[in-house]
């Protein structure tokens, strides 16, 4: 008895020890390698398939992903697929019934991945055709940012047989596939014929057009897949709404109202029809899509306001928010003339630039009885200086403007009394002053641009700092232009040229129902860098030559 219990004993030892023994092994390397289908039934690039699963067999254990929504079929099923993992197999069954005569892609993406690292299998794809061969033409091209250039990742890149244009919100592509990290995209195994190209960053995954917001990119005309040599480059844009409307109205500060609109206004005009000693000084944000009014009236609990622009008319009611009459009007600070130094807490200029400056509400006018005057580093007795009343080219924003021979490497301040500006609620400003500093020449660059643009479009260049700031904005003649620019900070700067095709001086985005491609931009192809008491010249050609130091976003 006892020797039976001693052999029990034992067995349950070794049992245990097994059982122990069945844990993840530490240390080694580290996995890095994907799963890798090795077998698959029926096999990958069957034909008269008939099947109504797929069994993806993998070398290793895979993740339990969403593939409902990253593995897809081209064309897609009427059906969606079901996706379950046993073990290491990957088991889709197909719902209804395929297309005769028909190739099949099932493209994976990013979808497969291992149970350990998470390492990502990639372009793996699943072929199958319920007819006697697999089609074999294929489309390649790249999706960019119309506005930027910039290779846009992800984008749903589709094929239709029906090349109406309501197409795209009525059913799904015939094909499709996804845009790589670089833009690139290849719709492969395509049967011969005519199709419309369209690209869609599909917002709401119901494979149609079905939001305004959603950026958009299509084909000037249907294509033809004959062989395999094209290569279409799409533009990918936001269109705006068929028709304008005002979409929002807000008041959050008192005597301004904000007013979006669903499409840029061309030439907006403010009235108040129930009271005509109302007036509005009107600000626009760049892409004149929304208005900022600043109404003389700080008392009314609401405004009535009538909006005409071009064939657009609307009537408006918004409650204001109220603020003290008597307030004053805040100090000024700085706008785009001055930014701090690096290394320096004070303000700093270019000493052969004006200094420009904004208040917090818009000044509409200048008190001739007060002087404004500068004290500087150097000087004993004040210099008075002459303000004016300046306004951006684009947004209209107002800003005063003082002129004045600046010394480099010098420190001023500027003497602004009480009630030298008045702004649009007839409140004077409370006296202040601004200190800042001017830098010497040395620490700046000066750039020569010469841009040589052909005589049959319109162009207009921009000149932007690192971060987006307008630096510099004109329109361009046929032949050399010839610009040179001083003073400028060094750093990177970028420089591109807008194919103006309506001539309103702005770039304008596309407009898919009224086959409206966005405007061309060609972008100078390297950053440009300007360092410290540098002269660089730059040259771009644009439209005349294809060995252009330009680029076509």
């Amino acid at each position: 008895m006892l020797i039976r219990k001693f052999i029990i004993y034992i067995i349950l030892a070794l049992l245990v020890a097994g059982c122990a023994s069945q844990v993840a092994p530490t240390g080694g390397d580290k996995d890095v390698m994907a799963p890798e289908v090795i077998r698959s039934n029926p096999e990958n690039l069957t034909i008269h398939f008939d099947a109504n699963k797929i069994n993806l067999a993998f070398n290793e254990y895979i993740q339990q992903g969403d593939f409902a929504s990253e593995i897809f079929f081209s064309p897609t099923p009427e059906q969606k697929p079901e996706y379950r993992i046993h073990g290491k197999t990957l088991s889709i069954t197909l719902n209804g019934d395929l297309k005769p005569q028909t190739t099949y892609t099932v493209n994976f993406g990013s979808a497969i991945k291992d149970i350990t690292e998470g390492n990502v299998m990639l372009s793996y794809q699943y072929v199958f055709s319920t007819g006697d061969y697999i089609d074999s033409l294929r489309l390649d091209g790249i999706v960019k940012g119309a506005s930027d250039g910039l290779p846009q990742e992800n984008i749903l890149v589709m094929l239709y047989t029906d090349l109406t244009d309501s197409i795209i919100v009525k059913d799904r592509p015939a094909y499709y596939t996804r845009s790589r990290e670089d833009g690139t995209f290849r719709i492969s195994h395509l049967k011969k014929g005519e199709y419309k190209l369209v690209a869609l960053n599909d917002l709401d995954a119901n494979l149609m057009y079905s939001q305004v917001g959603e950026g958009i990119a299509f084909a000037d005309s249907s294509i033809k897949v004959e062989d395999t040599s094209g290569f279409y480059s799409l533009q990918l844009f936001k269109s705006f709404a068929p028709n304008q409307k005002v979409i929002n109205t807000s008041s959050m500060q008192p005597g301004k109202v904000t007013i979006a609109f669903a499409r840029p206004f061309k030439n907006l005009h403010i009235t108040f029809p129930s009271d005509s000693d109302k007036r509005a000084v009107v600000e626009y944000n760049a892409g004149s899509d929304t208005a900022y009014l600043w109404i003389n009236d700080l008392i009314s609990d609401s405004i009535f306001l009538a909006i005409k622009d071009k064939d657009f008319s609307d009537t408006l009611g918004v409650r204001m928010k109220k603020v003290n009459e008597k307030e004053k009007i805040s100090a000024p600070k700085f706008g785009l003339a001055a930014a701090p130094k690096k290394g320096r807490s004070s303000l700093s200029k270019e000493p052969d630039k004006p200094l420009e400056f904004e208040f917090s509400t818009p000044v509409i006018s200048i008190n001739e009885q007060k002087s404004l005057f500068l004290l500087s580093d150097s000087a004993t007795q004040p210099s008075f200086v002459k303000a004016a009343l300046i306004s951006d080219s684009i947004t209209k924003k107002s800003k005063v403007s003082v002129s004045f021979p600046f010394q480099e490497k010098m420190g001023y301040k500027l003497v602004i009394p009480d009630s030298s500006f008045i702004d649009v609620y007839g409140r004077y400003n409370d006296s202040t002053s601004l200190k800042f500093i001017t830098f010497e020449n040395a620490e700046t660059g000066n750039l020569s641009l010469n841009i040589i643009a052909d005589s049959v479009n319109h162009y207009f260049y921009e000149f932007r700092s690192s971060i987006g700031e307008l630096i510099y904005k004109s329109t361009l003649t046929a032949g050399l232009n010839a610009l040179s620019f001083s003073s400028l900070r060094p750093g990177n700067y970028s420089l591109r040229v807008i194919d103006d095709q309506n001539g309103n001086s702005q770039w304008d985005t596309g407009d898919y129902w009224r086959h409206l491609q966005p405007e061309k931009i060609y972008s100078y192809a390297d950053e440009i860098t300007l360092r410290a008491n540098w002269d660089l010249e730059v040259e771009m050609k644009i439209g005349l030559t294809k060995k252009s130091v330009s680029k076509e976003n």
